[in-house]
């Protein structure tokens, strides 16, 4: 399920439990066949969220999407999680480097996997 953010997402405010938006960016196609169309809104929920802290830890997301919403119906979904770990910086030095936080824009494209089948309309 590949699916573009409506929503930003940082781990520098994030916090597990939060929810975030988005579109389908490909229609969802079973057997050849289109069963979701382009654009339908999605909902994700953040999994894990930290800051960045001290010098060597960045900050890091887990997220996965919940649920599709087809004709006006709410359709939950089991997907993969997607891990995204903010990098060090100056990572060799010892003192004064910081370490930041992992950001995705809006319009960002994230793809997820069914990990349980699901019942599509």
């Amino acid at each position: 399920i590949s699916m573009r953010l409506r929503t930003a997402l940082s781990s520098a405010s994030a916090h597990a439990g939060d929810s975030f938006e988005g579109a389908l960016d490909e229609p969802v196609v079973a057997d050849g066949q289109p069963l979701i169309a382009p654009g339908a809104a999605v909902t994700g929920r953040l999994l894990d969220a930290h800051p960045s802290s001290g010098e060597r830890n960045p900050g890091y997301l887990r997220i996965a999407l919940v649920s599709v919403s087809v004709a006006g119906k709410t359709i939950l979904l089991d997907t993969s999680s997607i891990f995204a770990k903010g990098s060090p910086r100056n990572a060799n030095v010892d003192a004064g480097g910081g370490a930041r936080d992992i950001a995705f824009t809006p319009d960002r494209r994230l793809t997820f996997h069914l990990t349980e089948a699901t019942d599509l309309p």
